[in-house]
């Protein structure tokens, strides 16, 4: 990302995610994202990544396209081990199916 940045390839230091519906393409956009692509500007959402190798961040559920769909970490068995502060270490992983 600060090589892209660096070499003035993109205009900020972002990434973001087009998930299409399956059997479409999604894509992975770096730079400002790409607002032609959303449903709905508002519902755009900024997470704060680490320091890290991955694309990480510390995460307090996960839901597409609606939060019924949603799962949060207070189901997971021995969750006192795993959640600090109602969030989870999470990697963001686009080649994974």
């Amino acid at each position: 990302m600060m090589a892209l940045l660096n070499a003035d390839l993109i205009s900020e230091n972002t990434f973001s995610f087009y998930m299409a519906p399956y059997g479409k393409d999604s894509s992975l956009d770096f730079g400002k994202p790409r607002v032609d692509r959303m449903r709905d500007v508002e519902e755009l959402r900024w997470i704060d990544l680490n320091e890290d190798f991955f694309w990480s961040a510390y995460s307090g559920g996960f839901a597409i396209d609606t939060l019924d769909n949603g799962w949060s970490w207070g189901s997971i068995r021995g969750q006192d081990d795993t959640i600090v502060d109602n969030s989870m270490y999470a990697m963001f992983d686009t080649g994974a199916s």
